[in-house]
């Protein structure tokens, strides 16, 4: 039970790590908000550092990650998952623009 436990754990860590820093900032934003809240302005400070911390280098890292699979693939291959976003007339306008 263990052995699957912890193979489990791994491939969440491994495949789905920015979603869990994405989680535990979630938490950390609830955390702090409800300490301020509770007058607790100390602790709510203390907190808010890390969760500085986690915040930044996520976005940077997801916005070089989006920037380089845009310069890839271009702007319609983000967007296959919706077909009626790349039919609009914006995009085709778009497209028009890039394949020249």
């Amino acid at each position: 039970m263990q052995r699957v436990t912890g193979g489990i754990v791994r491939y969440v860590f491994r495949r789905h790590l920015f979603l869990l820093i994405g989680l535990l900032t979630l938490c950390l934003f609830y955390l702090v908000a409800g300490l301020h809240a509770a007058g607790k302005r100390e602790a709510a400070e203390a907190l808010a550092r890390p969760m500085r911390v986690l915040i930044m280098p996520m976005y940077i890292v997801w916005m070089l990650l989006t920037m380089a699979h845009v310069a890839i693939a271009g702007p319609v291959a983000c967007l296959l998952h919706s077909p009626s976003l790349c039919q609009s007339s914006s995009w085709s306008r778009i497209s028009l623009l890039t394949s020249s």
